[in-house]
């Protein structure tokens, strides 16, 4: 079980190399359950008898495709706006649909900048450039679907997914998908340091987990000591 945990921390570290305290975005949450999701695979499937590990396995994988079911919508969204995956984690099937979220979403994005620039315009329109504004404004909207098409064929990078939309916040190539990504790649996975959700480090026990019975608080401690002695 303990191969499970390492290979998440492993993806977050990727990602977050750094010792500083870092908060996974909600774009990091399809690599680390793909890779949980394989690592339970592997274990079921490569286990013959009914065992121990096997049993616990499937309990997880039970467990854990109903939290995936309430995040995969989200993660159709958020996943595409991550440079280092965008499409590439997802088989066929999945990649048309996350393209008609992350296109749907866009479209909403694209068309309130289209309104606003509109309204701006219209207070500087005169007769003379009316034809000039009404030809500009034609040619923008063809090249609209252009702007994510381009960004979701372009190569993957290897690249701190928020420190790379920084640097292309002002990038007239990806105007409404900075956009984006600045408001959904801030949410965070969870408010808790990955370094402290999969550090054994702590007392299993003490003042804020004391509710376990028995049968599973000495469970808990012996996967702990086996962990510890390898």
């Amino acid at each position: 079980m303990t191969d499970i945990l390492v290979a998440s921390n492993n993806s977050l570290k990727l990602n977050y190399p750094t010792e500083l305290e870092c908060h996974p975005t909600l774009g990091d949450l399809h690599l680390i359950f793909t890779t949980i999701n394989k690592s339970l695979e592997e274990i079921i499937d490569n286990t013959v008898n009914e065992t121990t590990p096997k049993l616990v396995a499937t309990a997880m994988a039970i467990k854990f495709d109903e939290y995936w079911q309430k995040l995969d919508q989200s993660s159709f969204m958020i996943a595409p706006l991550d440079p280092n995956i965008k499409l590439s984690l997802y088989n066929a099937e999945k990649q048309h649909k996350a393209q008609q979220y992350i296109e749907n979403l866009y479209s909403k994005y694209s068309t309130s900048n289209a309104s606003l620039s509109s309204q701006t315009n219209s207070l500087q329109l005169t007769s003379r450039n009316y034809f000039k504004k009404t030809l500009k404004r034609s040619f923008d909207s063809s090249s609209v679907t252009s702007e994510l098409r381009n960004y979701l064929i372009s190569a993957e990078v290897d690249c701190e997914v928020l420190s790379w939309w920084k640097a292309h916040a002002n990038n007239r190539n990806y105007k409404n998908i900075a956009k984006m990504a600045q408001d959904y790649l801030c949410i965070q996975a969870t408010s808790v340091p990955s370094e402290q959700i999969f550090s054994v480090a702590k007392h299993t026990i003490n003042s804020l987990r004391n509710r376990l019975d028995p049968e599973k608080a000495r469970a808990t401690l012996c996967l702990k000591s086996w962990y510890e002695s390898g």
